[in-house]
């Protein structure tokens, strides 16, 4: 299933653009957990709705396939 433009344009939001200056947030890195957190919430929606996008790592090792959206491992992704 391929992702909807807004689906894309909300995960980049979150990624690029939530916490910069104009926002007003601090510059000493206190919300980096925050924003960490929201966008593995808004990731892994947007990852049960549309499925993932899994890829290998540069190791090229099986085990080590992940999803480039959430960052979930391929065997946390198929064991539930």
């Amino acid at each position: 299933m391929t992702r909807p433009d807004w689906a894309e344009a909300i995960r980049l939001f979150i990624a690029d653009t939530m916490f910069e200056d104009e926002y007003g947030f601090p510059e000493d890195g206190s919300e980096d957990e925050l924003q960490e957190r929201i966008a593995a919430a808004v990731n892994g929606i947007l990852c049960d709705a549309y499925g993932h996008d899994i890829v290998d790592d540069q190791c090229m090792i099986p085990a080590h396939r992940y999803c480039v959206y959430c960052g979930r491992r391929e065997g946390a992704i198929k064991g539930g």
